[in-house]
């Protein structure tokens, strides 16, 4: 029986279409999907052989996708997609993982309300660029603040420990559960906003993005994607296994608990498209001043179909 599996790996991997995947960085639970599909042979299974880069940056990614020298990367927030299309890039959502916000506004215990963070500090990830601040001033306004009654402080950074360390009194832009669970480890006393709570229009905060004009491989890949979703919704421990001979960072306890907490987080339907809601939150960014014209309507699609 092992012989015929060793067979079948090797068959499979002379037949298999070649496959890049560019991530934002090294191998994490942010991208236990695409790990779980991998080592559960699910790509394979696809024809696929799949290879995963750890790259530097989002905006690497995005890069590579339009050169050609990969055919998908990752992006974690919708808005940055919109914002990428709005400069003629001929990129495209074809999936989704996690379609509810995961970033927050997290403040220091002294703070008990956002109205408190008048004349205080606060971080925010300096790659955000103008959507940072956008979203900071619709919090605010719901407590009749304005930008110009705090300090913004970019970091280039992560903004735990500047957080941890007392020198910024809030972060906007941490995600559930990774920097919160750190953050909690080291003071439990702190206080949570999140977004969706605070009228910040709502998005997908992890999303797959294609060549809008090399759509060769998105079914079947969109395909192993859902049959991997599937497998951490109803197998977590299976595919915790999976995961963790996929990636080098240590099986720990700490490490286990985050993945258990993103697998319930996955929708159910990775191809679905909601493409009223991209569309309010292009409205929103173009409202704003970020975008400059409107964006091409082809730039979000059901990569199932």
């Amino acid at each position: 029986m092992k012989i015929l599996a060793i067979l079948w790996f090797v068959v499979t991997a002379c037949w298999a279409t070649p496959v890049t995947v560019y991530l934002e960085g090294r191998l994490t639970s942010t991208y236990a999907v695409l790990i779980v599909a991998q080592q559960a042979g699910l790509f394979a299974e696809q024809g696929l052989q799949v290879s995963l880069v750890a790259g530097r940056g989002e905006e690497e990614g995005n890069r590579q996708v339009v050169a050609g020298t990969a055919d998908f990367t990752i992006s974690k927030l919708s808005s940055h997609l919109i914002r990428c299309c709005n400069h003629s890039l001929p990129l495209v959502r074809v999936a989704t993982l996690i379609d509810r916000p995961l970033q927050c506004l997290i403040v220091q215990p002294k703070i008990n309300s956002v109205a408190e963070l008048k004349g205080k500090r606060l971080g925010y990830r300096a790659s955000l660029g103008e959507i940072a601040p956008l979203k900071l001033a619709t919090i605010l306004a719901n407590v009749n603040l304005k930008i110009t009654d705090i300090t913004l402080v970019p970091l280039t950074s992560s903004l735990v420990p500047a957080f941890l360390s007392g020198d910024v009194d809030a972060v906007l832009g941490e995600c559930c559960p990774y920097e919160l669970n750190n953050i909690y480890s080291h003071c439990s006393q702190v206080h949570i906003f999140y977004y969706e709570e605070r009228g910040i229009d709502g998005y997908d905060p992890i999303i797959i993005i294609a060549h809008r004009h090399r759509p060769e491989n998105v079914k079947a890949f969109v395909t192993a994607l859902q049959r991997a979703v599937d497998l951490m919704h109803y197998s977590p421990e299976q595919s915790w296994k999976y995961y963790s001979q996929g990636v080098s960072e240590k099986a720990s306890y700490a490490n286990k608990t985050i993945f258990m907490q993103i697998a319930p987080l996955l929708v159910k339907d990775v191809g679905l498209l909601s493409i009223e809601k991209y569309n309010r939150l292009a409205q929103f960014m173009k409202r704003s001043g970020i975008l400059t014209k409107d964006i091409p309507q082809s730039y979000a699609i059901d990569g199932s179909l």
